[in-house]
């Protein structure tokens, strides 16, 4: 009986070490799938964020290259020219409205109209502007958008005012983080500027 007992004693200690033992294996086991699960997951992670990064810096590349091409245009320039006679005409001053039912801006922003909307839905853009860069009036906009004439010195709270400052500073166009833009419906907007200079 003794013997019996001694066999059923080390039968039941086979046992739980067997026991302990595929408990531990399938502790390792599990671990170790974790550890493959996190780095294939980290993986996705870094693909999808290497992805996003790079659509973004082509989508800003491409914002830039696109500003920069307006920027330099002949007919962009005569626009501009067209606007500065008509506002240094008007003797406007910083708290002004720029005179958008003059007969005179009617007509030169007519002949330049279809240019401009033309490379409006060209590259994308939900609007074009030009301001003045005395006193950031906005002279024209593609959509004739409730802040068309606007005094952006008179709104320092517009978005648009605070990135017309930036812009006369920069040689490089700047970019403004998307926020809600009264005149476009309280929609999210974004804006790229850059200064033009002549003769450049």
């Amino acid at each position: 009986m003794n013997r019996f007992s001694l066999r059923m004693q080390m039968a039941l200690l086979v046992l739980v070490a067997l026991g302990v033992s595929s408990v531990c294996v399938m502790m390792v086991s599990s671990y170790k799938t974790r550890d493959v699960l996190i780095q294939k997951n980290y993986e996705k992670l870094t693909v999808a964020r290497d992805m996003k990064r790079f659509f973004l810096e082509k989508f800003f590349s491409d914002q830039e290259a696109g500003i920069r091409a307006l920027a330099q245009l002949d007919e962009f320039h005569t626009v501009v020219h067209d606007l500065l006679y008509i506002y240094r005409r008007a003797e406007i001053g910083a708290q002004d409205v720029f005179p958008i039912d003059h007969p005179s801006l009617k007509f030169k922003t007519a002949r330049h109209d279809a240019f401009l909307k033309t490379y409006q839905r060209d590259y994308g853009y939900g609007d074009v502007y030009v301001l003045d860069p005395v006193y950031g009036h906005v002279m024209y906009t593609a959509a004739k958008r409730s802040d068309l004439g606007m005094s952006l010195s008179a709104n320092a709270t517009n978005p648009l005012a605070k990135l017309w400052k930036e812009a006369l500073q920069s040689p490089r166009p700047i970019f403004a983080d998307m926020q809600s833009y009264v005149p476009n419906e309280n929609q999210p907007t974004m804006f790229v500027a850059s200064r033009i200079q002549f003769g450049e």
